[in-house]
């Protein structure tokens, strides 16, 4: 899922098992274009979306050294599109976003398994866990950008935390850490939600601190820690 916000984009991928410490963007230099601000949510055949993504890569690096010249997000999107459109039998449906410095804003584009390029204003989803959530999304964004204008940086990697975790919540194929990168014009920090199984809520429903599910590793050690397992049977022999 990824979202735009004036010359901020946030996207996220719940399939990426990150555990990366936020950190604040690099401060504008004159070398500031050198830092990566493209982003690919994937989803589908994860052999298929990482040879897209190294393969996307590697061009790029190549153009870099060939002709000395840096790719954009609209250069690896439209790459994306050439790959997906000569080999048909690629099971990937993919989201390329980030600050594209030659066009100087955001963009979000959301790429089919059959090739098909869509450049979105406001907000994209992708995934077997997005059509479980896109209600969710109108209803907090029923006229688009005039929507979020008031919202702060935290309002949206909070929203776009939320709806994951709804889909993750709803869907059987959708799991694991929940990477959300912030990207601007200076490069991209990383945030990480270590989401809560049913299971866990329960485990820790006798601990009274409510950390809103964004917390760093050693916080999630103390949670499971401090949890009793008197109440619980062993599991038996097979």
């Amino acid at each position: 899922m990824a979202k735009k916000e004036e010359d901020t984009t946030k996207s996220t991928d719940d399939n990426n098992n990150n555990s990366i410490i936020p950190s604040q963007p690099p401060p504008p230099t004159e070398t500031s274009t050198e830092a990566s601000t493209c982003c690919i949510c994937r989803s589908g055949s994860a052999a298929d979306t990482q040879y897209l993504a190294d393969e996307v890569r590697c061009e790029l690096v190549s153009r870099q050294i060939l002709y000395r010249t840096r790719g954009t997000v609209t250069n690896a999107a439209k790459l994306l599109r050439s790959m997906l459109v000569n080999d048909q039998s690629m099971s990937a449906g993919l989201i390329c976003t980030g600050y594209d410095h030659v066009l100087k804003r955001g963009v979000i584009y959301s790429l089919s398994p059959s090739g098909s390029l869509f450049e979105l204003p406001v907000w994209a989803a992708g995934g077997s866990g997005s059509t479980y959530i896109l209600g969710h999304i109108d209803s907090h964004m029923p006229h688009g950008e005039d929507d979020i204008k008031h919202w702060e940086e935290k309002d949206a990697v909070e929203f776009v935390m939320n709806a994951i975790q709804l889909a993750i919540d709803r869907d059987g194929s959708s799991g694991g850490f929940v990477g959300v990168y912030v990207i601007n014009r200076w490069g991209k920090k990383s945030i990480v939600r270590y989401p809560r199984s049913s299971a866990q809520k329960l485990l820790s429903s006798n601990d009274n601190s409510d950390d809103g599910g964004i917390s760093s590793p050693s916080q999630n050690q103390r949670v499971f820690s401090s949890v009793s397992l008197k109440n619980f049977a062993s599991p038996s022999p097979i």
